[in-house]
């Protein structure tokens, strides 16, 4: 909820919504909460807008890939199996952050996220096309994708696995997000 009176979300709750200055979002990150109004009412904050909140976190099950996903990932292996893979913690599990080392002398060091219902080994053409040019790659899997715990992913989620990422292997001279 957000009290439009200083601009600042209640802590526990996650809330996006018009007040003060603009928009804004705080919270612990929990797919729960709703929308205050431009009154700093609670719009939204139903169960309904709850459910639907909850059902959009949830992410595809990681271990039951399509078809066409088991074919990619069977492409991916080999690379993969060069990879370093890092297990990394945040404040819902841990995510998998996969390091591909670059051929010849190192360009610099790029950040690849995925996007949504997707994982490391569907990047491997770009992360092996990267590695090729000079790039030491570093794939992350987001919360409840690939080899990353969970089932739950939302943009607070999303940007504190980039964070441990970068805390970890960074600092990256470019991000590439899909």
């Amino acid at each position: 909820i957000v009290r439009p009176e200083v601009g600042e979300a209640e802590p526990g709750v996650f809330g996006i919504g018009a007040g003060g200055g603009g928009d804004v979002i705080g919270g612990d990150g929990a797919c729960g909460g709703g929308q205050a109004g431009p009154d700093g009412g609670e719009a939204g904050r139903g169960l309904a807008g709850r459910a639907a909140f909850e059902l959009s976190c949830r992410t595809a099950d990681p271990a039951k890939p399509t078809p066409k996903e088991n074919a990619a990932i069977e492409r991916a292996a080999p690379l993969m199996a060069e990879a370093r893979h890092h297990r990394l913690k945040i404040s819902s599990g841990c995510v998998m952050a996969h390091q591909f080392r670059a051929a010849g002398p190192r360009r610099g060091r790029v950040l690849v996220i995925h996007g949504w219902r997707s994982r490391t080994d569907l990047m491997a053409a770009m992360i092996a096309d990267l590695n090729a040019h000079g790039w030491e790659a570093v794939g992350l899997d987001l919360p409840g994708h690939g080899a990353s715990s969970g089932r739950r992913l939302n943009l607070k989620l999303g940007v504190e696995a980039a964070q441990a990422a970068s805390d970890w292997l960074g600092p990256f001279d470019l991000i590439i997000g899909h």
